[in-house]
């Protein structure tokens, strides 16, 4: 892309403001300290809180010669691997209500608790027997706010306070649809391989990039032994008698108190399921899942580990939509360092990501025809191919720790490339095409970005968490002119219509600034209530599909066989948004209730640019849409709670 220099120069500069310019700034600060002013400095008091203690050693951190630490930083002890009975037990009740921080680490302890999140844990996807991630969050009451549209048992796209299809991408690796009608984010990652699933119903979170709300998946990590090298495994088994669906997964871990592996295979499959009204739903598939990790201590206080990723799924029925899929495959790797054995800092984390997935779909199956009966009025043939790749880092440092004052800096790199062909046949009237392409034509978006969290508690009752970031975006088409002279239905020999004739414009390149600021604050009221209120600000720039869709047959509405045509002049989404929740916990009994409210400004919606009737009754069997803005607001309350088991003696 012909921004790469600039995305390089960006990315220069965010990661010495992360790494490089705070040696710096220590070394001039020391030289402004004499002598004197060290001897002036307060003590440590072995008696002073934890959170002093940690402040301590943060304002020691900028002298030329930093003082040790009060408490020297220890081995952690080395646990066993969860026996295969301790994963099916524990809180199925998550949803930041339950949670206590010995459950989790106290990085994800921290982005879980708060306002508008909700974590849902791997034991509620054992005991919901849940396939994709999005059934996970669809079936779990832990998931306040999130809708799912269920497009087959494997293939789940939620929705998070009314989001629109596609526009959600899942965090972690940053996964992103390969068609937003067919595939999701998070179809890719079966329910059983995760450790949890964290939702942001808001703007409230900046080191996941620029968005309104975010699903953030943590697979399962490697684990490690006590006392010596062990080795176990556990085979599950399920079936559902509605389609015959059967669910098989063997897991086996190993390693020793040092380092660890894991080595996960799941098997899906389903047929036909009958309704609530007995009409047969065509929504058989076909899953294959391999999940491999591999992680080590380098030393007490450096470790990396290692995940792969293996997903092909064969004859995945979608009613509904436009196309089945007749194959995908996804490829997935991840590797993430962190090193807490620092000078300067208390924490570097550097996560580095690659994904892609191939997917190959059609409309010719006899289940479809039967659905659709329109397709064999116009004689439509359609076979589409879609080629998606995301790959990116995220780097960040930290001060401080995750339960008392702590600052996170970070720089980060998404770089997403997708190809969708589309190639029908097929007459309406006295108009006929024979092998037209409707494309998103080879195109691709670098979105790089810096961003600062803060955290820290208030005296005794209130804790505040606060964050920003800045992004660049470049997209612009990567296909050659050539193969973008003839596109779309209408387009004929005689009259060849090109890319800029069907999108309205020649400039495919598009450059979006955008920034985000939250601030959120928790307020606890006594032992057992806690109010807690947000406020966030944020801009995200148009996806792919968005910018340029040329004419290409998605159903992003209930009705018709519709088209999508993109618009490159599209402005960057932005939001505003305020919650307010109040929590009840004492024990035994928890519950919450709570609202938001959101003003959109250039909201990307879908104009309506025609109809097409079909018979017999003249019924719309075709909706032309294209990208467009509009103004918007939202407003709705959530609530959900926990009441213990009676027990009566």
């Amino acid at each position: 892309m012909p921004e790469v220099s600039r995305i390089a120069a960006f990315l220069a500069v965010a990661i010495a403001l992360t790494v490089v310019i705070p040696v710096s700034a220590v070394d001039g600060f020391s030289a402004l300290i004499t002598d004197g002013d060290a001897a002036d400095l307060p003590a440590q008091n072995p008696q002073q809180s934890h959170c002093d203690e940690g402040r301590s050693v943060l304002e020691a951190s900028f002298l030329q010669e930093p003082l040790p630490r009060t408490v020297p930083r220890a081995a952690p002890a080395p646990t066993a691997l969860p026996a295969s009975a301790a994963e099916l037990q524990g809180e199925l009740f998550a949803g930041g209500l339950s949670l206590s921080p010995s459950q989790l680490s106290p990085e994800r302890w921290t982005q879980a608790v708060g306002i508008g999140r909700d974590l849902i844990r791997l034991q509620e996807a054992i005991s919901r027997n849940s396939g994709d991630t999005g059934s996970l969050l669809d079936k779990s009451p832990s998931a306040v706010g999130v809708g799912v549209q269920r497009r087959n048992p494997i293939v789940n796209d939620p929705r998070i306070r009314g989001s629109r299809i596609g526009s959600l991408p899942a965090s972690g690796s940053h996964w992103v649809p390969a068609r937003m009608d067919l595939d999701t984010m998070v179809s890719k990652i079966d329910s059983r391989i995760i450790s949890d699933v964290l939702t942001i119903s808001g703007p409230y979170a900046a080191r996941f990039g620029p968005g309104f709300s975010f699903i953030d998946v943590a697979l399962q990590a490697t684990p490690r032994f006590a006392g010596g090298p062990g080795v176990e495994g556990m085979t599950s088994f399920d079936y559902m008698g509605n389609g015959q669906q059967i669910f098989g997964r063997q897991t086996v871990r190993g390693g020793a108190d040092a380092w660890g592996i894991r080595a996960s295979y799941g098997h899906r499959t389903g047929n036909d399921y009958l309704s609530g009204d007995g009409s047969r739903i065509n929504a058989s598939y076909n899953s294959r899942d391999v999940h491999m990790a591999l992680g080590g201590d380098l030393t007490v206080d450096r470790k990396v580990e290692f995940q792969y990723l293996r997903l092909d799924q064969t004859n995945v029925e979608l009613p509904g939509q436009a196309f089945d899929i007749d194959v995908l495959v996804t490829d997935g790797y991840d590797v993430t360092y962190t090193d807490e054995d620092l000078t300067l800092a208390d924490q570097l984390k550097l996560n580095v990501w690659y994904n892609r997935t191939r997917l190959d779909g059609s409309a010719q199956r006899p289940g479809k025809r039967s659905q659709f009966p329109y397709y064999d009025f116009i004689n439509f043939v359609c076979h589409t191919d879609v080629d998606s790749m995301s790959t990116g880092f995220r780097l960040a440092s930290t001060w401080g720790s995750a339960d008392c004052e702590h600052l996170t800096a970070g720089v980060d790199l998404r770089y997403v490339k997708q190809e969708l062909n589309e190639i029908t046949s097929g007459r309406v009237g006295f108009t006929i095409w024979q092998d037209a392409n409707s494309p998103i034509p080879r195109s691709g978006i670098a979105n790089p970005g810096v961003f600062l969290e803060y955290g820290a508690p208030l005296g005794d009752a209130w804790t505040i968490t606060s964050g920003t970031r800045f992004d660049l975006a470049f997209a612009d088409v990567l296909a050659d002119s050539d193969d973008l002279s003839s596109l779309g239905t209408g387009s004929t020999p005689n009259n060849p219509m090109s890319l800029a004739d069907i999108l309205g414009s020649e400039d495919f390149s598009r450059t979006f600034e955008m920034w985000s600021l939250y601030v959120t604050g928790t307020w606890n009221l006594n032992d057992c209530w806690t109010a807690r209120i947000a406020g966030g600000y944020a801009q995200r720039p148009p996806s792919l599909t968005e910018l340029y869709a040329a004419q290409t047959f998605m159903f992003v509405l209930q009705n018709g066989l519709n088209t999508v045509t993109g618009d490159p002049r599209l402005k960057r989404e932005q939001l505003l948004q305020a919650d307010l929740a109040l929590q009840y916990d004492n024990g035994p009994m928890r519950g919450r209730i709570g609202g938001f409210y959101g003003w959109a400004w250039d909201y990307i919606t879908f104009e309506n640019l025609g109809i097409v009737r079909g018979p017999p009754a003249g019924d719309v069997e075709q909706v032309q849409n294209q990208t467009a803005h509009q103004w918007s607001m939202a407003c709705r309350s959530d609530w959900t709670a926990s009441l213990p088991a009676m027990c009566w003696r």
